[in-house]
C-alpha cells in the first residue's frame, strides 16, 4: 500500500535534512541533499526535494501502518515546518481505491 503527498515549498532539502536527523536518533535512515529515507517498524517513507515543491511517499503493508507513518510525519513536518505553516495533504495511492 502506498500513500504520498506534494507540499510547496522552496526549503524541502532543509526539512529533509531536519527530520531524518531527528528520526535517526530511533532509527534508520539514508539522506543526502536532494532526498531521504525513513525506515519505520511499520513502513519507510521516502522524501524527494526539487526547487518548490517536497514530496513523502509512504510505503507499508496495511492502512494501519500508513496511517501511523503519516501521523509521525504530520507531526514532526509541523513542527519544523511552522514559520512557512505548511500541513501535509495525504493522498492514498489509486491502486487502494479501486481495490
Amino acid at each position: 500500500m502506498q500513500s504520498h503527498t506534494t507540499i510547496p515549498t522552496a526549503l524541502g532539502s532543509s526539512y529533509i535534512k531536519k527530520l531524518c536527523k531527528h528520526y535517526a536518533h530511533k532509527i534508520k535512515v539514508e539522506y543526502d541533499d536532494q532526498q531521504g529515507m525513513a525506515y519505520f517498524a511499520m513502513g519507510t517513507c521516502a522524501m524527494h526535494a526539487e526547487a518548490e515543491q517536497l514530496t513523502f511517499v509512504i510505503n507499508a503493508e496495511t492502512p494501519e501502518a500508513i496511517a501511523a507513518i503519516q501521523h509521525i510525519m504530520d507531526e514532526h513536518f509541523e513542527q519544523f515546518a511552522f514559520r512557512e505553516k505548511l500541513k501535509i495533504e495525504w493522498q492514498a495511492d489509486a491502486t487502494q481505491v479501486e481495490g
